[in-house]
Formats: C-alpha cells, structure tokens, sequence
C-alpha cells in the first residue's frame, strides 16, 4: 500500500515539519559539528585533482562496492525489524557525483558543489519526494585490515559501515523507519592530508516514497556465508516480475553489482531470474503488502532452487490436502502446521471446508478448483487464503488477512485488522439483498484482479479505506466521511470520488475523473486526466487544504486545465505553468523539476521552483509572496504584468534575517537565504 511521505529535512519548508526541532535532529547537529572542526584543521583541497570511481560504473547504477553498502544497511535494518530500503536511480546518481566530487578535491562535505546541500543535489537528479537525509564517510588504505597499506575493497567498506553505525546521528539515518529508498556513491581519491595515500569516500543519499519495491541481490555466494561479498554478484541478469494471473508486469536486468529494485503495487508476484551466470531459471514468490520487499539470488550457479516458503525459513511447512485425510484424532483437533508459518494445499479434485476439518496450526490456504470453505480461528495470525477455481467463501480473522478469491463467484469477509481483499469478476459483496461489511474493522485494501471492473453504484464496498484497480475503467466513491481514503484506478478510465475525510486519489494510466470531496486531500494527475465537466471547470479538491501532485512524466498548465479547489501543487519534472486562480488562499506551489512558470493571486504565496530555470510571475495586489529558493542567475522574476512598475527604481530591496525583501506598493516579495548584492537587473522581467 502506498506511504504518506512526511517532509523532516532540514532546509526552508516543503510541508511543515522542520528537522531541526527533532531529538534526531540534535544529534545530527552534534556531528556536524564534530565534522566541521576535523575539516577546519585539514589543508585546502585540490579542486582539479581528479577522483577515480570505483568501477566505473554508470552514476545511477551499482557498483559491487555501492551493492555491499546497501547490503550492510538492509542487513542491519532487518535486524531492527525496519523494512529494507531500495536501490533508486536518481539518489545513486547524486550520491556517485558527490563521492566523485569529495573525492576529486580530498575533502569530506556535506556542501558539495557550487556550494549545494544534500537536498539541492538529490532534487537536481529529479527526486521531490521526503524525507531525506545523507551519510558521508573516508577511510584511507592505510588505516583498513588486514595490514596499513593493503588494499582490500570489502574491508574499506566494511570499516566504513561500522564508523556510521557507531555515529548515534549516522546511526539514526540507517536505522529510520521513514526512509524507504537508498542511494550510494563510491570514488577513490588522495587523502585530506597525504594526498599520495588513497582514500575511498562514499556517500549514502535516503529519501521516502510512496511507492513500495521488490529489491535485492542476485549472486554467487562462493564462500558459503549468506551473506553478499564483493565480487560475488551477477550484473546483467534479467529479473521478470509475473502477477497472480500470469502476465508480466516488469522486467529489469541487475546492475553491475547484481543488485535490483522494481517498483510494484501492493499484490503477489513470481520473481523469475534468468541470464548472466544463473544455471537455468530461478522462481521465487513474493508479497508486497505496504512496504518494500527483499528477493535475493543466493547460489545462481547452483541451478533453481527449490521454491522457497511465501513467508519465513525453517519449520515453515506445505501439507497437501485430498478428499478423506484426517486432521481428528480421538474426536479432538489436531494442530497439523505446528510451529512457523505453513500451507495447506489442496490437490486437484478436492475440496475443503473448515465447518467439517480442522486446521489448527496453519496460516495459508490454496485450493483448488472445487468450492472451498475457509475461516481463520486465530485473531493473531496473518492469514493468506486463496481459493482458486470454483465459488469460494474465505474468511479471515483478527490479523491483517489477504484475501484471493480466484476464479468463480466468491464471497470473502476480511474481519478485523488491516485486511487485502482481491476480487475478481462475480465475487459477491452481498449477502440476502443487504450490503456486507467486507473489510470489517481496520484499514482494509480491496485490489482488483487482472480483467476485473469495480463500480460501487452496483456493489458494495463497506469496509474498505483503500482501493486498487487494474486495468479497467473502475468508479469507486467513498462512502464514509470519517474514512481518509487511499483509491488507485490502475489503468483504464476511472472515476474515482473521496468523502469527507483525507483522500488520496491516483488515477494512474488513462483518462481519470478525480474528486476529492471534504477533508484535506491529494489528487494525483497524470497525462489524459481531465478537471472539466460539460465544459466547466469543477472544483476538483472540494473544500479543506487540497493538494494536486503531478505524475512523473506529465505536465501541467493551469491555462488549459483548471485546478479549482486546491490550495497546494507539488510538480515533477516537466516543466508546469500553474497560477493561483483564489484571492483568498494562500497557496503552496512546487515547481519540482523542469523549467517551471509559478504564480500565486492575491494571498500569502509560498513558491518553490525546485530544478531547472523557472519563472515566478506576479500581478497586481500580489500579496505577501516567499520564494524559498530562488537561483540568482537561473530563476528570474516577472513583474511586468504590475501597473505602474516601470524600472527597478520603483522597487524596495532590503535585506532582513538572511534574506531579500522586494517590495512595491504595499506588496512584497521575500527571498530566503539570498542577499542584496546578488540580485540584479537579469533577475527581473518588467
């Protein structure tokens, strides 16, 4: 199921939550400067010296030594219980020309180029998602195992890694639970001091996201340990990811470290490897349910493995079900599974009903073909209960339950706890004439089959707070104001309609109708996604503080779309043309990537421009406007739309608190982090 990114960096505003006032945030202080009084008594750095790069590798792919960074943090954050973080292309792609960039000038800094920050460097690849955070790290050869002066790459590193976890602040990014996704840079360079002795320095860009991965490694574990070691991974190797139904949803090859990361929907999917060193295919099936997944490739030249549990290692059994075996003995139940997480599976032919067998002990169902019967007895297991063929009834109990009807004309009941129900064309959501309450109690997921189309003005959806399409045109609406809806189209042509709570609409692929209805909610647009009705502009956010994000790969104008009813607009890297249409909001406008044209009305604005050369427009009775990062010399400002401003003579420009104010009848514009002298004529447009 997808995250709500929550902003805890520590540069000007994005959404509110400022790091600096976090405990974390003061231990991170504490590094800092600890950090800054190491640098202050280092020589000054040779900026034309040139770094060697581990591997020379694309920026945006890893290296075996990046690949065994990301193994030791996924290593100590499974070990924390924290789900494990991805691989992403953009933050590996800052990260490596960070590293480069130290590396090159023998230094070790947090400001990097330019004088960016980790923010300026990581949005600068496209990235506008948060939280975000960075970990920097040297080791010189001398000063690593085994001998002063040997080099061992798997050493360096290793010894990196533990200088980071024995760092409370460094320690804190690794093991933070909103960080989802990781990026890594490795370059080789002359040591701060002795420039003939080489030093490795490495960078760890993390950021949050939305969206949930499968990710791994796939490798030859020549030295038997479980474990990744440099050298042992397999790039190149294909990875195809196959729905429940069959069908290739992605394909991916390995990075030349033998890592991968796949961004997939909440759903169960077979991992297939093939290519480059693996002996055959190897299948492994996998869940996504809220959070990243790892899949690794331990011994590919061993040929396939066997398949390996859905869930858990040892004690985790499968027991095939036919017509007659027994789970009695002397007229009592018998706990058949035992301990760990185990199966039942029912052989073609057959059929189960719980009403007449026990199955104490198990925690996953598969039928068959017949008409299955299936109820957990347990509030404290997870259930998985597939029914197959046939008309199945599957009930799940107090644990977060996933549901899957399969073919036929199945009735599932989720109960308590945060259930995923699946359905299929035919599945009843009806029970004698009345609406049941599917989802029962918790946050319940209802996702749609492969050739399945929902619509609720003929089936009921009591019970559910998030939605999933496929490839249908689905029309979901919300029928609870108290519920903060989650709904996801899939492809097709949805319409998709929140309440009064705080919804998140995404009408993925298509050619979507979103309302957001009451509450504070975010509307995802995509390319195709229309804001009109009968040829007037509707209002789209409904009333609360809305925000409308952009898709990757979309762009947005308000002079051909409208946006009535938001108050926020978060871009992404295309270039957008977005204007406040409302005297009396005061809106938030990201530009994200691309060359952006931002403008508020006549409220308190906050405008962010993000990458690229953008322009901040201006009228009449603007307002008390801040930009947050205005790029002297690549952003400009538009006022020529202001009466009676003529030249430059005709504004105020004053410095307060570290930044520029611009201002002109009784209006202003506020520059933060920005002084006088380095605004001039190129900065305006009159």
């Amino acid at each position: 199921m997808p995250r709500q990114a929550v902003i805890t960096q520590p540069e000007p505003r994005a959404e509110g939550d400022i790091f600096s006032n976090t405990a974390l945030a003061k231990s991170l202080r504490k590094s800092v400067s600890v950090l800054t009084k190491f640098l202050a008594s280092l020589p000054a750095a040779e900026p034309n010296r040139e770094g060697r790069v581990v591997g020379n590798n694309p920026v945006d792919k890893l290296s075996s030594s990046e690949q065994l960074i990301l193994e030791l943090v996924n290593r100590e954050r499974l070990a924390a219980g924290l789900e494990p973080v991805a691989s992403a292309s953009q933050l590996n792609a800052a990260a490596q020309k960070h590293s480069e960039w130290m590396a090159a000038g023998r230094r070790l800094d947090h400001t990097g180029a330019g004088g960016s920050s980790p923010w300026d460097r990581i949005k600068a690849e496209g990235w506008t998602e948060y939280p975000m955070g960075e970990n920097i790290a040297y080791n010189p050869f001398n000063q690593s195992r085994p001998a002063p002066g040997e080099y061992v790459p798997q050493n360096i590193i290793e010894d990196m890694h533990a200088g980071w976890m024995n760092s409370s602040g460094h320690r804190a990014n690794i093991l933070n639970a909103g960080y989802t996704v990781l990026g890594v840079g490795d370059a080789i360079g002359g040591h701060p001091r002795a420039p003939g002795n080489a030093t490795d320095y490495a960078t760890q860009n993390f950021a949050g996201t939305t969206r949930n991965y499968v990710t791994g490694v796939v490798y030859d574990d020549a030295d038997k340990d479980k474990f990744y070691d440099m050298g042992e991974g397999l790039g190149s190797a294909t990875v195809a990811i196959f729905n429940s139904s069959g069908l290739t949803v992605a394909t991916s090859t390995t990075d030349p470290g033998g890592g991968y990361s796949i961004a997939l929907a909440d759903g169960t999917y077979t991992a297939r490897f093939s290519g480059d060193g693996i002996n055959g295919t190897i299948e492994k099936r996998f869940t996504i349910s809220g959070k990243n997944r790892k899949v690794d490739v331990l011994d590919a030249n061993a040929g396939e493995e066997p398949p390996a549990p859905p869930v858990g290692t040892d004690g985790n059994d499968v027991i095939h079900f036919s017509n007659g075996d027994g789970f009695w003995e002397n007229g009592v139940a018998r706990n058949i599974g035992r301990a760990g997480i185990d199966t039942l599976v029912v052989n073609e032919g057959s059929v189960f009903k719980t009403s007449g067998l026990s199955w104490y002990g198990f925690e996953r169902f598969i039928g068959a073909s017949g008409n299955d019967h299936v109820r957990g007895n347990l509030d404290t297991v997870d259930y998985y209960l597939q029914g197959n063929g046939g008309n199945d009834t599957l009930i799940g109990a107090g644990g977060d339950d996933t549901l899957i009807g399969g073919t036929g004309r199945d009735t599932m009941l989720g109960g308590a706890g945060n259930d995923t129900v699946h359905y299929g064309a035919g599945d009843v959501f009806w029970k004698n004439g009345r609406a049941i309450d599917v989802g029962g109690a918790g946050m319940d997921t209802l996702q749609l089959e492969d050739g399945a189309t929902f619509r609720t003005n003929g089936l009921s959806w009591y019970g559910f707070e998030r939605f999933v399409g496929a490839g249908g045109s689905d029309s979901i609406r919300g029928n609870n104001d108290g519920v903060d809806y989650v709904l996801n189209g899939g492809g097709g042509n949805d319409t998709l309609i929140g309440a009064g709570g705080d919804d998140t609409l995404r009408g993925a692929a298509g050619r979507d109708t979103l309302f957001g209805g009451g509450g504070n909610d975010t509307i995802f647009f995509g390319t195709g996604d229309h804001f009109w009705e009968n040829g007037r502009a509707r209002n789209v956010g409904g009333t609360g503080t809305d925000t409308l994000r952009v898709e990757e790969g979309s762009t947005f104008k308000t002079n051909g779309l409208s946006w009535y009813g938001f108050e926020r607009f978060i871009g992404s890297a295309g270039g957008d043309t977005v204007k406040g249409n409302s005297k009396a909001v005061d809106y938030f406008l990201n530009g994200g990537g691309g060359n952006d044209v931002l403008g508020g009305a006549g409220g308190d604005d906050t405008l962010v421009g993000g990458a690229g050369a953008d322009i901040f427009v201006f009228g009449n009775a603007w307002g008390a406007d801040k930009i947050t990062d205005f790029a002297d010399g690549t952003d400009q400002i538009d006022l020529s739309g202001v009466s009676g401003l003529d030249s430059l003579d005709d504004l105020s420009i004053t410095e307060r608190g570290g930044n520029v104010l611009i201002s002109f009848a009784g209006n202003s514009i506020e520059l933060v982090n920005m002084t006088g002298a380095q605004i001039g004529a190129a900065d305006f447009i009159l």
